[in-house]
Order: structure tokens, then sequence, then C-alpha cells
């Protein structure tokens, strides 16, 4: 293959099937996930991979970055640590706690104090608890990203259980409401609230469709990310 070939210098190859159950753990994954290194390209075209510096866009920040312990929620957090956040509350379930500290080692490596908070947003109650955890920690919040979500797979339509339709919609939908609702009184001018959704938002799932249109123009900056697929 000659250096014109090259498209990437991210891992192509398919790995191997890998089956956990849910919610899975990012540590049983193989190979590793890459969390911090971002592509570039030299001037002949050919592709590398570069630690991500920071450039002190977030400094002095706060933030609530739920389901961070792993996956695309862990690279917002340590990205956001470089950036200059000081203090983030990252959420996760109880079974998930393995991933969470090491989530929290690599935050506070990149210079952020963590304060990590086992939970189950599906439960409301829980949502203000997560705020109320943040704020007494760091007295101040200043973003907030709704990331936690999960899905289901079903390849045959009538085969679905209801009772997962149900429990993705209270995750994926219900709970961000419930933590953006407790969060709102913290967020001054200036503030931003992130929320994860799918590019399969735009190829009709009901779910993250509904994730999609939850924007409301206020005194905060409100933004949507679709990330195409990524292994989580």
């Amino acid at each position: 293959m000659s250096s014109e070939d090259i498209i990437t210098a991210y891992q192509v190859a398919i790995p191997a099937k890998q089956e956990q159950s849910l919610p899975g753990l990012d540590k049983e994954l193989a190979p590793g996930t890459e969390y911090t290194k971002l592509e570039v390209w030299d001037d002949k075209g050919k592709p590398s991979l570069r630690e991500y510096r920071g450039s002190g866009k977030l400094e002095g920040k706060t933030a609530i970055i739920t389901g961070a312990d792993s996956g695309i929620g862990r690279a917002v957090a340590i990205q956001f640590a470089r950036e200059g956040c000081v203090g983030i509350t990252i959420s996760h379930l109880p079974e998930e706690e393995v991933d969470a500290k090491d989530a929290k080692r690599l935050v506070e490596e990149a210079g952020a104090t963590v304060n990590l908070f086992a939970c189950d947003l599906m439960e409301e109650k829980n949502c203000k608890t997560l705020v109320d955890s943040h704020i007494s920690k760091f007295g101040k919040l200043n973003i907030l990203v709704n990331n936690a979500s999960k899905q289901i797979m079903c390849k045959n339509f009538e085969e679905i259980d209801l009772k997962n339709v149900h429990s993705t919609f209270q995750s994926n939908i219900l709970q961000m409401f419930a933590v953006t609702k407790f969060a709102l009184p913290h967020l001054k001018r200036g503030s931003a609230i992130v929320n994860t959704t799918s590019v399969t938002g735009y190829k009709g799932s009901p779910s993250l469709g509904a994730r999609l249109q939850f924007h409301e123009r206020r005194h905060y900056q409100l933004h949507k990310v679709s990330g195409g697929t990524v292994g989580t």
C-alpha cells in the first residue's frame, strides 16, 4: 500500500466480535479505545495521530458530563480538562465503577478535579441529586453535557420488546429532560448545554429524533453533537 492509499491514521480493521452484558465495560474492549489523539495531516498528505493539546478555552469552568466513565463521555471529560476545566462531575452506573475510576485517573492527570457520582439517571430523584452533588463540590456549573444513553439492538421489528422501547426512551430522553431541569437554575448567562445525539436520529429512530429536537433558545448556548458510529 502506497502513502496515497492511506485515508486515515485511525484503525480501520474491524475488530473481532465481542459480547458483553449491559451496560458493558470499556476495560473489557479489545482493542482498547483511543481517547486523546486527533488525526493530523502533514504537507505530503500523510495522516498521523497526535495528542490533543488544549488552549485554555474552558479555563476556570466546571462541567457535569453524564455517562463519562467510558466512550464519548470519557473522551469529552479528558479534553475538557486539557482545555482548562477545573471541576468535572462524572455520572456513571454503579456497575461501571471500574471504568469510572479509570476515567477519574485520566481526567485528573489532565488537570481537573473529578467528582464521581454513581447512580441510575432513569430515576428522577437521582438527576436532582447529581446536580446537587456537583454544586456542593464545586459551587457553580458552567457546562452540562447530556451524554448518557443506550441502544438495544433488534433486527426484526416484529420481535421488538416494548419494555426495551420504554426503557430506551426513559434512558435517552426523559433523563436528559430531568438533568437539564435541575441544572438550569445554576446555568448563568454564557453557560452551555451539549446534547450528544446520533446520526441514527436522522434515520428514523424515534428516541434519537426526539433527542435532536430538544432545543430551546435561552440565555445559554445549546448544542447538539451528532456523532457517527462509535464503538463504546
